[in-house]
């Protein structure tokens, strides 16, 4: 029900290790009972709830070969190439449908160009996808690196810098990568794969609102050279309650449940709309605002957070276009504190509340938005 449409697993701080095998989370291969657990079930379950599969693996554990090994393993056919039968051999014949890789995390890979350039000559042989190469430092590549990536012929506009921030500010950091890249003709992709909040409450909720509106309101330029947005880290445990403060769904043995940012995909993914558009909005400069139209162009969507302690009043004039019908719908997610979450014993404290309001005049819609409060307006359009 969150509406998740990509997943990024990985290893520890230096995305090392398997992940059945960490030692802060007092599990290790052939004793525990998640020892089974590893980058290629990943990979199917991804697959087999539409998900798109990431996953990331150490940058210095393993050589060129490794990598280029790793694409034959999941992608090649299983009759005629040797990797490609060695997957059959374990019980997968069916290729692992994944083309995006992390190498490396948090650190400036000194590895990237040969592993990259690695990886792409052994997809081009087995006839792979596209594959997307994520960089795991913000910064991405220095200016001799990406000079270097540029004589070798690797694929510029598929290499990623894995952008890791706080609470949002993703795109605004992409789109200074773009405006100054490390040499002219630079001119790689980004991609968003930790927002570290470090909490899951409602003001968690709001910043989340916020910088997705971000997302869908920013220049084209840049929106269209990002890959992904994360919600990190999506679960946690009843063992993480207070170490894995920003998991945006709770669970425990016999229950699972979201917080407060966990509605906001909800929300958003139920209320899906394709296209950004232009509308007039009376209201305070402090309300981020998003509007849009739906792909089929039957239905307005507007999008508004109010971070404020009091009640804002919002007016939405449509430009060439009309409401059809006589009411509209909303929904809303809002909360006396900023502070509150949902805890096990009330687990859908805050949650999204759908209302019918009336239209006043075809044209214009006038909506108040609660304190503390993320607020989605859908309009049927004549």
């Amino acid at each position: 029900g969150g509406g998740v449409p990509g997943m990024r697993s990985r290893g520890g701080p230096d995305g090392g290790g398997r992940v059945w095998n960490r030692h802060s989370q007092k599990q290790f291969g052939g004793e525990s009972l998640l020892s089974g657990w590893g980058p290629f079930e990943v990979i199917d379950m991804g697959n087999a709830l539409d998900i798109e599969p990431i996953i990331t693996l150490a940058h210095h554990t393993h050589d060129v070969l490794d990598w280029a090994t790793l694409v034959q393993y999941c992608l090649g056919d299983a009759e005629t190439t040797a990797w490609g039968q060695r997957r059959a051999a374990d019980g997968h014949p069916d290729v692992y449908n994944i083309t995006v890789f992390k190498l490396g995390n948090e650190q400036y890979n000194p590895h990237f160009l040969p592993q990259v350039a690695a990886m792409e000559k052994r997809a081009k042989a087995v006839g792979a996808p596209p594959l997307h190469y994520m960089f795991p430092d913000n910064g991405g590549l220095n200016a001799d690196d990406a000079a270097r990536a540029m004589a070798m012929g690797l694929p510029i506009a598929r290499i990623m810098p894995d952008i890791h921030v706080g609470a949002g500010g993703a795109v605004q950091e992409a789109a200074g990568l773009f405006a100054h890249p490390p040499v002219p003709g630079f001119d790689q992709s980004a991609i968003n794969c930790e927002t570290n909040a470090g909490t899951h409450d409602l003001q968690r909720a709001l910043d989340e609102a916020t910088d997705l509106i971000t997302w869908f309101t920013y220049d084209t330029s840049v929106t269209n050279r990002l890959y992904a947005r994360t919600a990190s880290f999506c679960t946690g445990s009843g063992s993480q309650f207070d170490s894995w403060n920003q998991g945006i769904a709770f669970f425990l043995q016999n229950m699972t449940w979201f917080q407060p940012p966990g509605y906001v995909h909800q929300m958003i993914t139920s209320t899906w709309a394709e296209k950004s558009v232009q509308a007039t909005f009376t209201s305070p400069d402090t309300i981020p605002l998003a509007a849009q139209v739906t792909a089929d162009g039957k239905s307005l969507v507007i999008r508004a957070v109010n971070h404020e302690a009091v009640s804002q009043s919002l007016t939405v004039s449509l430009n060439g276009a009309s409401l059809a019908g006589s009411i509209f719908t909303v929904w809303t997610l809002s909360g006396q504190s900023p502070a509150t979450d949902n805890s096990p014993d009330s687990p859908t404290r805050i949650a999204p509340v759908k209302t019918s309001r009336p239209v006043v005049q075809s044209g214009q819609l006038q909506i108040t938005l609660p304190k503390y409060s993320f607020t989605i307006v859908v309009a049927s359009l004549q």
